[in-house]
């Protein structure tokens, strides 16, 4: 009887890899791809409307689906993705801490590179430099990345810059965002912080370190509280619209296993000039805070390691692998 549930299970998984957003499939052509009856596809159409998928059966022109449920778990998130490593294997929460402290807890234990931990809720979301990131229910996207790579790889810098390329490209791409990169970490629209990357190094029993890349993305809040109000942004509130994540997640982790691959076989030097282009210090005069120490001048360029490199305003270059970067007038 268990055999039979998860070959029907599978049949039901072929027919929701099958149906297209927006487009109409005929419904010989379901049957065929999922090798069952006109009648079993009912059952099976039935089941998926249960779970949350909305599909429309119209007569003449066949069933489309019109939108996939906004759930998390590894096989919704699976079932699009178009990766070999990146988001193949996911461990989906309702609400955890962080996704960052969980994530280094399953490194420390061996967890593979690629995998990823996801939440609809974090009630400690982490931010960098030991601030909170609020991370409300069903809102954004609240996920950790563990990365193992080789030693001779990339800073953890220009990792955090992967990251934040991946994410703003699919804004882009899935939301119709303009977003920026501001050096190192941060995902802008505007002057409003829509993204931020949290990278944090760690060891496992092996002694073998690994990254792990925290994201809080914010998708469908309609508004912020207090102080975040002046300086946070969202998908909903650039587009008007809200938007299941589904998608959105998928599309960033794509991007990520496409630029981080691209950064194993070339170095950072791949996607820098994609990350030049939609930077929002390139050519601005900043201040940089290091510790105790504030840098001020001019960004001349982001170089092949992830650092800013900054023309001083007593004409030395510095080169910087971490800092808060503000533009200045």
């Amino acid at each position: 009887m268990q055999q039979e549930d998860g070959f029907l299970e599978d049949i039901e998984e072929k027919i929701a890899q099958f149906l297209k957003v927006g487009e109409y499939v005929r419904s010989d052509e379901l049957v065929a791809e999922a090798g069952c009856s006109l009648d079993e596809l009912e059952n099976f159409l039935s089941s998926l409307k249960k779970r949350g998928y909305e599909i429309e059966e119209n007569p003449a022109l066949g069933i489309r689906l019109l939108e996939e449920p906004d759930t998390l778990s590894e096989v919704e998130i699976a079932r699009r993705l178009k990766t070999s490593v990146i988001g193949r294997k996911a461990y989906c929460y309702s609400s955890v801490g962080s996704t960052n402290e969980l994530a280094i807890r399953l490194g420390q234990q061996g967890t593979e590179e690629g995998a990823v931990i996801i939440a609809n809720e974090q009630t400690k979301g982490k931010g960098r430099f030991g601030r909170s990131w609020v991370s409300p229910r069903r809102e954004g996207i609240w996920m950790s990345l563990i990365l193992r790579p080789e030693p001779h790889l990339e800073p953890a810098t220009a990792l955090s810059l992967v990251a934040a390329y991946s994410v703003a490209i699919a804004l882009r791409e899935v939301a119709g965002v303009r977003a920026m990169i501001k050096w190192p970490t941060d995902v802008r629209v505007g002057e409003k912080k829509i993204c931020g990357i949290l990278a944090e190094l760690s060891k496992d029993a092996r002694g073998n370190q690994f990254i792990v890349l925290g994201f809080g993305v914010n998708v469908n809040q309609s508004s912020f509280s207090g102080d975040l109000e002046q300086v946070a942004t969202s998908v909903k509130i650039e587009t008007g619209e809200k938007i299941p994540r589904l998608p959105l997640i998928r599309k960033l982790l794509e991007n990520l296993e496409e630029f981080y691959f691209q950064c194993k076989k070339d170095g950072f030097s791949g996607i820098l000039k994609g990350v030049r282009e939609i930077s929002t210090l390139m050519g601005r005069r900043v201040e940089v805070s290091l510790g105790g120490e504030t840098i001020s001048g001019y960004v001349q360029d982001i170089d092949d390691m992830g650092r800013l490199i900054i023309r001083t305003d007593d004409g030395n270059i510095r080169e910087i692998f971490a800092g808060e970067a503000n533009t200045v007038r």
